[in-house]
């Protein structure tokens, strides 16, 4: 099996091969996250003042990926690439992210599933192709397919659900059946926004989702 960015990020951390620059990255990512963006994203036009805000002081010195780690080579550069792309999701960083998993977006893969989550933080807003986030999100969890991670996400919504106060959680996990349904999770969050205990289940559950990421 391949073996995946987060496995390979765990081991590095466990080596202490990471760098000061990720650690700090790392512990700076805000939690919990917005659940949408509020800015739309560029497409490869410039960022604006507001989306250069989104880079905290501890990624000023980040460029590439291989700033996280004190060893790399060619062979791990897409583990490398996404594991900053995942980064670049935590702080909002929507652009800088599908920049570094559009070419590596393909069945299965963790750019896929990152690429997935990205647009789904896009929202409401419009983007490529005039489809809105939570379209072009779908479009992508599509592609992904299935991911060893769903199972893992399915019990962090039930146990976000046994604390929420949202009876339209309840009724959410309560029709996931045994396997998570990303499909569904995107509607969830597209309506959420109209309801506050529903768009803080919707928000744990992203974040408990994106914790997972590094912790796998």
């Amino acid at each position: 099996m391949r073996a995946s960015w987060r496995a390979a990020a765990a081991m590095a951390m466990a080596s202490a091969l990471t760098t000061p620059t990720y650690r700090a990255m790392l512990e700076s990512v805000p939690r919990p996250m917005p659940l949408a963006s509020p800015l739309p994203m560029v497409y490869g036009s410039p960022l604006t003042p507001d989306h250069k805000a989104l880079r905290p002081e501890a990624a000023a010195d980040c460029r590439t990926s291989a700033a996280l780690f004190e060893r790399t080579s060619p062979a791990d550069a897409p583990q490398r690439r996404a594991c900053l792309a995942s980064l670049w999701l935590g702080y909002g960083m929507l652009d800088e992210c599908h920049a570094l998993v559009q070419a590596e977006s393909y069945a299965g893969s963790d750019a896929a599933y990152l690429h997935a989550l990205l647009h789904r933080r896009e929202a409401a807003h419009v983007g490529e192709l005039s489809m809105t986030g939570f379209q072009n999100s779908r479009y992508w969890f599509g592609v992904l397919g299935d991911h060893p991670l769903f199972p893992d996400v399915r019990a962090a919504a039930l146990t976000a659900a046994d604390t929420s106060t949202s009876p339209r959680a309840r009724d959410f996990v309560d029709d996931l059946g045994d396997a998570w349904d990303p499909f569904a999770f995107v509607e969830f969050c597209a309506a959420a926004p109209d309801d506050p205990d529903a768009a803080a289940f919707a928000a744990a559950v992203q974040d408990a989702e994106w914790a997972l990421l590094h912790e796998r």
